[in-house]
């Protein structure tokens, strides 16, 4: 999208808000395209396409213009497009140009974000970025922070969602993209082999090296979604990767081995000159105590670990809760 603004096109961009039924479709899907007919993206199987880029030509016409598509699928269509049944489906279709650079950004890094957009003429646009930075506004001091409150309640529920919220007389759709975890494996044998197959069963990408170098390289590709799981014994290569992946701020780095190792590991990175609240990050014995030592066990262990590390979960039991597994708020309430 950068390129395509820096070359002076005009650009659409249309993301999928909410859905009703339609199956295996997810909130989140975008696609985006530009003046000579570029495209980048998918939503829900090609299955809206038409529609979409109806409303796509119409606002490459006017720029300023903003439409909310309401469409439904019916179960021919769903069946065409690989989704397991028809449905309905929202989607909202804007100008890229009246979106602040940073959601651009933060796509390419992988970084979670959310967009907000008034409905209104003209459509303005607020980004808020994981951490907390917000950029571009909707209407004011006050429904700009009562919509930044709302995105980082999204974002700290740690999944792409959707969100209406009425401020006033301002209505804003509100959108969190939390990119699934880029898993990447340091080490062999079948215990990476049962990682490898978790993450697939979870739709989740992974990659296994025993190379330092491809590593480090596979955690700066992944960004901010990326997760270190270090099942290597080998001293230089572990120190190397878990050294590189502290000082990039990996979110998740969990490092296989008994106390013994995780001490020696630990002592070898306090040499490479990282300290005692870096070291702490380190998720070491990996995994969560599920009591199994079969490998495909372990692997949902630590992928579970990962899955609640990301969502800032303690992953206890919710056996005897009886407050609501999460607010009314995050859009998702269980009682």
């Amino acid at each position: 999208m950068t390129e395509w603004q820096a070359g002076g096109w005009t650009c659409a961009f249309a993301r999928v808000h909410e859905i009703r039924g339609v199956g295996s479709a997810a909130v989140g899907e975008v696609i985006a395209w530009n003046e000579p007919g570029d495209i980048e993206g998918e939503v829900l199987g090609g299955a809206v396409d038409e529609a979409i880029r109806e409303a796509g030509r119409r606002l490459l016409a006017n720029p300023d213009s903003f439409e909310v598509l309401d469409l439904t699928i019916d179960d021919s269509g769903a069946q065409q497009a690989g989704l397991s049944c028809g449905g309905g489906v929202t989607v909202v279709v804007q100008s890229a140009g009246r979106i602040p650079e940073q959601l651009w950004s933060a796509f390419a890094e992988r970084r979670p974000v959310a967009l907000a957009t008034v409905v209104g003429d003209p459509p303005e646009s607020l980004v808020v970025l994981d951490g907390g930075r917000s950029f571009g506004s909707v209407g004011g001091p006050e429904v700009d922070s009562a919509v930044e409150d709302a995105a980082r309640r999204l974002l700290a529920a740690g999944e792409t969602a959707g969100k209406r919220l009425e401020v006033g007389d301002h209505t804003v759709l509100i959108d969190a993209f939390v990119p699934d975890p880029t898993v990447v494996v340091v080490g062999s044998g079948a215990l990476a082999d049962a990682i490898v197959a978790q993450t697939a069963v979870l739709g989740w990408q992974a990659s296994v090296t025993t190379d330092a170098d491809e590593a480090i390289a596979a955690l700066d590709a992944a960004g901010a979604s990326a997760a270190l799981v270090l099942l290597s014994h080998a001293v230089k290569l572990s120190v190397s990767v878990v050294a590189a992946a502290l000082r990039g701020d990996v979110p998740y780095i969990g490092a296989l081995g008994s106390a013994r190792t995780q001490r020696v590991r630990a002592d070898r990175l306090r040499a490479e000159g990282l300290t005692d609240a870096d070291i702490d990050r380190i998720h070491g014995p990996i995994g969560l105590d599920l009591g199994s030592n079969r490998p495909a066990n372990i692997a949902l262990s630590i992928c579970a670990e990962i899955l609640a590390s990301r969502n800032r979960r303690s992953a206890a039991s919710l056996q005897g809760r009886t407050a609501a597994i999460r607010s009314a708020a995050d859009g998702l309430l269980l009682e």
